[in-house]
């Protein structure tokens, strides 16, 4: 027979576990945004010495300083930068909560994750497969191993992701391919070539949108060129660099779908680098196997499953061509 941990084991346990209370997560929130506990009070509506109370609090329970103090302000300390994302989360979770619970039960809510790589080419998706559906559809930016988890535990309906590991109550169904490209303004210098290379790039600016398993494989490429650090820009989202490309003159490496308005328009110029690595990025539908598939996610499914060819198939048009 199993032994019950004895009472003062059990109360050693519970003090181990540090609470931090909603409240003053939104004022430590706060102060990290404004960078200074006085105009957090502003915002907050609070007195300054209770923001002071409230942050001194939370560093007590967290058992280190999360702000240095300076003439300037409040600058996050390494364990305050590490608290602040999972603070955000916090608060947005408890926000949702709260909608949740005042939703009225005739308009059913319906929350979808996913990068907001994928955003602007999904959700346009999404807005007309669920358009004969009587529910408040919202869409929340997270990564593909934060999207899993979040449907596996009910606190979102479905998401999309790249391939990632996921637990066993959770499906993924291949939606698409969506091949990375590189692209530049129609003035480029590099415009107008027959035939380019990866070593071509290096005396430009590029950004590079870092999705797939091909990411890797070129950035090696370039700085084997080699191609100045000071060159080189990793971003994220994906329209990041198709903005540089259009303002700043860059060279943009990112999914064709992301860029399909742009060439379509003249705006951007895809470049013919014949050595880019093979490079697609694979997107998936996540659902729980537990829910029932009817409804919004049975019509997402149904879609996923018989939508004809990639994005470019329904960006350009009404909607997605759907097989009959």
């Amino acid at each position: 027979m199993r032994r019950q941990p004895e009472a003062s084991s059990t109360r050693e346990l519970l003090g181990s576990v540090v609470v931090f209370a909603t409240e003053d997560l939104r004022v430590f929130a706060a102060v990290a945004q404004e960078g200074s506990f006085s105009r957090a009070a502003m915002r907050l509506h609070l007195a300054q010495p209770s923001i002071s109370e409230r942050i001194a609090r939370l560093e007590r329970q967290a058992g280190t300083a999360l702000f240095t103090r300076t003439n300037r302000g409040a600058d996050l300390t390494g364990a305050g930068r590490r608290l602040l994302p999972y603070a955000l989360r916090c608060l947005e979770l408890c926000a949702q909560a709260v909608r949740a619970v005042r939703a009225n039960d005739a308009d059913a809510r319906f929350r979808v994750l996913m990068h907001s790589s994928f955003a602007p080419v999904i959700m346009p998706f999404l807005v007309d497969v669920l358009a004969g559906h009587s529910i408040e559809l919202s869409n929340n930016d997270a990564h593909s191993e934060e999207v899993v988890r979040a449907v596996a535990d009910g606190t979102a309906d479905v998401g999309f992701t790249i391939a990632v590991p996921h637990p066993h109550n959770v499906r993924l169904e291949p939606f698409y391919e969506d091949p990375v490209v590189c692209v530049a303004a129609p003035e480029h210098p590099l415009v107008g070539a027959s035939e380019l290379s990866v070593r071509d790039l290096m005396s430009h600016n590029v950004a590079v949108n870092v999705w797939g398993d091909g990411a890797a494989s070129f950035i090696e490429q370039l700085e084997a060129a080699p191609i100045a650090a000071s060159r080189l820009r990793p971003v994220s989202p994906a329209e990041t660099a198709v903005a540089l490309a259009r303002l700043r003159g860059y060279i943009a490496v990112c999914t064709f779908s992301t860029v399909i308005r742009d060439l379509t328009d003249g705006r951007l110029v895809e470049l013919p680098v014949i050595d880019l690595p093979r490079w697609v990025v694979e997107t998936f539908l996540v659902w729980r196997e537990a829910d029932q598939l009817e409804g919004p996610i049975e019509a997402i499914l149904k879609s996923v499953k018989d939508v004809e060819g990639s994005p470019s198939a329904w960006l350009g048009g009404p909607g997605p061509a759907i097989k009959p």
